[in-house]
């Protein structure tokens, strides 16, 4: 993936399993990587984290501590 300038971003709850499963299915199978993207520099990223129901629980936790602040 790093050939063609795709960066995958996985969380601390992240799992291997969940991993390679989250790497097959979002971003080999349903995410077409453009050829063309290689040769400029950019490149396309992927978070697990953004459906993680762990990393959600975190983040809502944290609003919430700092609303009562």
């Amino acid at each position: 993936l790093a050939l063609y300038h795709v960066a995958v971003h996985l969380c601390h709850h992240c799992k291997w399993r969940q991993a390679y499963e989250f790497i097959l299915n979002e971003v080999l199978f349903e995410s077409r990587v453009p050829r063309e993207i290689v040769h400029t520099g950019w490149a396309m990223n992927y978070s697990y984290g953004e459906s993680c129901p762990e990393c959600e629980k975190e983040i809502l936790r944290k609003m919430k501590e700092r609303e009562e602040e």
